[in-house]
């Protein structure tokens, strides 16, 4: 079944459970977004839903893209990978961090993008990958993503006005 909230749809069976539906405002940032080709910040007060307005853009036509989900603090890491898991059921999530032991899982979640068709790539689960800013920057981490074509990874920058500095 597909469910129609604003300009978007989403496939209700696999993508988004039956969770609260978006509102206005969160319909009407993510209509502005795909009309600025897909690109643009989410500028709305604090507990208007921009994280959860942020999963439901990100999920839009993501059959062929890894979302990559940038955070400042592990404790936004974690609140993100929880609202993934509570909004797609079939999300798989790799959480990239000092805290964890992500490059052996990297490699293999990322190859299939640099590599393979999209026939093969759209018959996966919606891929994120969630990290801190510090992970993010460094020099590992970037290597894992070279090679992926910018059509297939997308990118969430969450407190987005944070990263303009030269350090963290």
């Amino acid at each position: 079944e597909v469910v129609t909230r604003g300009a978007f749809s989403i496939d209700s069976e696999a993508q988004l459970s039956d969770k609260p539906s978006m509102m206005n405002h969160q319909e009407q940032s993510i209509d502005e977004w795909i009309a600025n080709d897909y690109h643009g910040i989410f500028a709305l007060a604090t507990g208007t839903g921009k994280t959860r307005a942020a999963i439901a853009a990100a999920n839009l036509d993501a059959d062929n893209r890894i979302t990559l989900v940038v955070v400042p603090t592990t404790t936004l890491l974690n609140q993100w990978k929880e609202d993934i898991e509570e909004l797609i059921e079939d999300a798989e999530i790799l959480v990239c961090s000092g805290e964890t032991d992500w490059r052996q899982e990297m490699l293999g979640l990322v190859n299939p993008y640099r590599t393979e068709s999209t026939d093969v790539i759209q018959d996966r689960p919606k891929q994120f990958i969630l990290t801190t800013i510090h992970t993010a920057v460094g020099d590992a981490f970037r290597s894992f993503l070279r090679g992926v074509p910018p059509n297939r990874l997308q990118i969430v920058a969450d407190e987005v006005h944070r990263y303009g500095a030269d350090t963290f």
